[in-house]
């Protein structure tokens, strides 16, 4: 809800495109309570094949995505996103999200991966003392140094060798 009350207010024209399931059922409520912006368009999406998922990452301007399969597929994508990470018991999952956007973010301008940063924390819930801060995220929908950095990520991540290299690479360097 605090996403959408965000972008209705930004004044920015938005088409979401919802998945399937609990997602279509927030947006869904969120809408029933709010009078239509003219900014923001809510599509109900059907389910889709992998194949078409991934072209779907490629299309949009900003993911959202949820999962470690997801969210490689987003990186791949090569655009903006934001990953919800699935919340472990022991609370290692911030560890593991942080640990991502160190790597990930690496290289960025300072302020933007510090906004980034932010954004996902509180899309995950793990920035303390701070509700759902969505100015930021509205924010950096007019900077193209996102979309950019994402794909200098993307292209850095592409140079690194698959894991069958690697490991071919590690056995002949034992003979």
């Amino acid at each position: 809800g605090a996403l959408l009350d965000a972008l209705a207010a930004s004044g920015h024209p938005a088409q979401v495109l919802v998945t399937p399931g609990f997602a279509t059922q927030l947006a869904r409520q969120w809408q029933a309570a709010n009078p239509p912006s003219g900014t923001l368009t809510l599509h109900d999406l059907p389910t889709l094949s992998q194949r078409e998922f991934d072209r779907l990452l490629w299309a949009c301007d900003l993911n959202f995505v949820r999962g470690e399969d997801s969210a490689v597929r987003a990186l791949w994508a090569g655009q903006p996103h934001l990953w919800h990470i699935y919340p472990q018991d022991d609370g290692v999952h911030a560890g593991k999200l942080e640990a991502f956007m160190d790597h990930w973010m690496a290289g960025w301008p300072d302020d933007l991966a510090q906004d980034v940063r932010g954004i996902w924390l509180s899309w995950n819930g793990l920035k303390s003392h701070a509700p759902q801060d969505f100015e930021p995220l509205v924010r950096l929908l007019d900077d193209p140094r996102w979309a950019a950095s994402s794909r200098t990520s993307r292209h850095r991540l592409a140079e690194i060798p698959d894991l069958v290299t690697q490991l071919c690479d590690f056995v002949s360097d034992r003979r």
